[in-house]
């Protein structure tokens, strides 16, 4: 059965969805293209939907076409950056691009919303009639999956053994340290988030051994007394200090007290910290 494919309509719908998936791309990304940008690259997307019903110009449609084109289409929106900002850029307009079409294939699938008998399907261009409020609730729900699936994504990159840089007084110790949301120790009096590290593993820090909290340097050196509760010890006291820097494989912590702790965090000898991962600036 022959199928009338409307010109105009194709190149309003995809440049709807070319706007909106644009749109959420750079959302993500953290971006903010200007309008006339954002209405360009769309518009780029459309004339290359509304091509493929063109013979002569059907090997524009071989795969390496297909992503030179959207590549273009997200340069025009951001210019400016690195060849690897745009991968990260490209990879994350294919991940919207494929969920926002499976909503809108569902919709298809389960709603009955479309006027002919099947979608057209052409160069792996989709053409469906589909009403204005249909693809913006589908947008919405691709917002959803898409911001779930990144803070998921966050979450467990954030989670594992990093590596602990302190510097202290002239010196440095690096240490492998576990995240741990769960960690959520503060200095009683600033309210400074605490870093509990092995006492072992502050060594190179202190060569002379920990300095004692009642000593006249301990103010000086910025020495605190942390007070704590665990499993089989509910009043529990560590001595801490105030370190020059703190960075987590290579990015800056907010101002934090490392609390020393005499006993081994970890048995299996895998780690020798812990601390939240909220602390990173």
């Amino acid at each position: 059965m022959d199928i009338a494919v409307y010109a105009d309509v194709l190149f309003t719908l995809n440049f709807l969805i070319n706007l909106i998936i644009i749109k959420l791309t750079s959302f993500f990304m953290k971006e903010n293209p200007s309008t006339l940008r954002l209405c360009v690259a769309a518009s780029l997307g459309a004339v290359y939907a509304v091509f493929m019903f063109f013979p002569s110009v059907s090997f524009l449609y071989a795969f390496p076409f297909k992503v030179a084109v959207s590549m273009l289409m997200l340069k025009i929106t951001s210019p400016k950056g690195s060849l690897i900002k745009l991968f990260k850029y490209t990879v994350l307009f294919y991940m919207i691009s494929f969920t926002l079409a499976g909503i809108l294939l569902s919709f298809v699938y389960f709603g009955n919303i479309y006027s002919h008998d099947v979608p057209v399907i052409k160069n792996g261009v989709f053409y469906f009639d589909i009403s204005l409020a249909k693809l913006i609730g589908g947008a919405g729900i691709c917002y959803g999956i898409i911001a779930i699936s990144m803070a998921v994504f966050k979450r467990n990159k954030s989670v594992g053994i990093k590596s602990l840089k302190i510097s202290f007084s002239g010196r440095v110790c690096v240490i492998d340290a576990l995240s741990d949301t769960g960690n959520l120790l503060t200095e009683p009096i600033s309210k400074i988030p605490v870093i509990i590290a092995e006492e072992r593993k502050l060594i190179k820090l202190f060569p002379n051994g920990i300095p004692d909290i009642n000593s006249p340097d301990s103010f000086d050196m910025n020495m605190r007394l942390i007070p704590y509760s665990s499993l089989g010890k509910k009043d529990g006291m560590l001595i801490g200090f105030i370190p020059d820097e703190v960075t987590i494989d290579g990015k800056k912590a907010v101002k934090t007290v490392i609390a020393i702790s005499p006993d081994i965090l970890s048995v299996p000898g895998e780690y020798g910290a812990l601390f939240n991962p909220n602390i990173l600036v």
